[in-house]
C-alpha cells in the first residue's frame, strides 16, 4: 500500500493522550476526597478516619465517654474534632 497515510485509516497516533485526557489527576482526586473517607478504628470515645485518597486522618468525639486521643495515629497537619472544639495538629 505505497501512499497510503495512516490517518485515512482512521486512526490518529498524533492526537492520542494518555491517560486521562484534559482532565488533570489532582482535579478529579480533589472531586473524589469527600467521598473517600474510611472509619479506620474507635477508640475511647474518638472515631479515628483516614482519607484514602490524600492520606489525611481525623479523629472526632462522639461524646460518650470521655477518654484521650490517640496522638500517635494523628500526624502534623490532621484535625481533631473533640469536646472543646476543633483542633489541628501541629
Amino acid at each position: 500500500m505505497e501512499g497510503s497515510d495512516v490517518r485515512t485509516v482512521g486512526v490518529s497516533f498524533d492526537s492520542v493522550r494518555v491517560g486521562l485526557g484534559r482532565f488533570p489527576v489532582k482535579l478529579i482526586a480533589w472531586i473524589c476526597a469527600p467521598f473517600a473517607w474510611k472509619v479506620v478504628r474507635q477508640h475511647d470515645g474518638y472515631t479515628y478516619s483516614e482519607n484514602a485518597l490524600t492520606g489525611q486522618r481525623s479523629c472526632h468525639w462522639d461524646g460518650s465517654t470521655w477518654g484521650r486521643i490517640d496522638y500517635n495515629f494523628m500526624r502534623s497537619g490532621d484535625i481533631s474534632y473533640g469536646p472543646f472544639g476543633r483542633q489541628v495538629f501541629d
